[in-house]
């Protein structure tokens, strides 16, 4: 009877801390060098998708390729954004533009040269996808790309 009593206590605390889980200030650099804070570019009407990603992984562009040939229709039903991070070090910067000039993603893209994400948000492997709502709270992750993954991206926010 303990041991069931102190399990459902931690599963109540876990839930409520997955549920408070909100965007912490945290610096995300634009393509042109300039420094923001990620919880200023959150869309401030609805949800946002953030992805981070490597420019190396080809799980990470296929999600990307496959986010941005359904984003205009995402964003006018839903009003959603998408932004993309692009977590690496300053040696590999280059590499990360180089494949960000040969996309031509329609959604916002950044960087992360200092590689806080990934102790900032618990990161394990990328991609990582999150939604995020209005007020900054994260709502529902994923880890990992699966063919049409981003298909359970929009039915969550037809949902919600």
């Amino acid at each position: 009877m303990k041991k069931l009593t102190i399990f459902l206590i931690v599963l109540l605390f876990s839930s409520f801390s997955f549920q408070e889980k909100k965007i912490p200030s945290y610096t995300i650099t634009t393509l042109d060098g300039e420094e923001k804070d990620l919880k200023n570019v959150l869309n401030q009407n609805g949800y946002s998708i953030i992805v981070f990603w490597k420019a190396w992984s080809s799980p990470d562009k296929l999600e990307l390729d496959a986010i941005n040939s359904k984003y205009e229709e995402w964003k006018a039903e839903t009003e959603i954004k998408v932004i993309a991070i692009a977590i690496s070090d300053a040696r590999r910067l280059a590499n990360a533009k180089r494949v960000i000039a040969s996309k031509n993603w329609q959604f916002d893209i950044y960087t992360d040269i200092s590689n806080e994400a990934k102790s900032v948000f618990n990161l394990k492997n990328t991609p990582h996808t999150m939604i995020v709502n209005k007020e900054g709270e994260i709502v529902k992750q994923w880890t990992g790309y699966i063919f049409e993954d981003e298909e359970n991206y929009i039915d969550f926010l037809r949902n919600n």
